[in-house]
């Protein structure tokens, strides 16, 4: 899964654990995708690129006819080329301050939770598409996290690297 988060200070080092059975209380099965969103600049789903920055998600600086997001990005398969289309991703709330929340990739792996729903952060995110569940341990604590795909997070060729589902 590659996923896009805002950059932050106060994590050291993602770590995922990966289940996979389908006995798995917590694996979720595939979904129907909903058709990629095409963004009106013309440059199609703007898949594994930064969605909460300046110009595009981000709340106060939004580009043109764009929702806030909470949080967004696009989960890839083990090959970390290949999107994940129909995975669940999901938000569990660390504290009673935070809603759960959840979103279905689409057909280009990319997911979105709107900043018009309630927070998801702190929380503990995961994605799942049976018979795999992977779990950010140390969960997303801060609410400025959101956009994965950053230097320094989860962006391609930098920083911890692409998150993905499956083995």
């Amino acid at each position: 899964m590659i996923v896009t988060m805002r950059p932050w200070t106060l994590l050291v080092g993602v770590v995922l654990a990966s289940c996979g059975s389908d006995d798995d209380p917590n694996c979720v099965d595939l979904k129907s995708a909903s058709p990629a969103y095409q963004h009106e600049d013309g440059e199609g789903s703007h898949a594994s690129r930064s969605c909460i920055e300046s110009g595009c998600h981000l709340a106060g600086d939004l580009g043109p006819a764009a929702p806030a997001y909470h949080a967004a990005g696009t989960i890839f398969k083990a090959d970390k080329v290949t999107p994940a289309v129909g995975v669940t991703v999901r938000f569990t709330p660390l504290s009673s301050d935070a809603t759960a929340a959840e979103a279905i990739t689409d057909d280009e792996g990319n997911f979105f939770i709107l900043a018009s729903k309630p927070t998801p952060f702190p929380s503990i995110p995961d994605v799942t598409g049976c018979p795999d569940v992977n779990t950010m341990i140390e969960g997303a604590l801060d609410p400025s996290y959101g956009s994965c795909a950053v230097q320094g997070c989860h962006s391609t060729g930098a920083g911890r690297g692409p998150v993905f589902l499956g083995d």
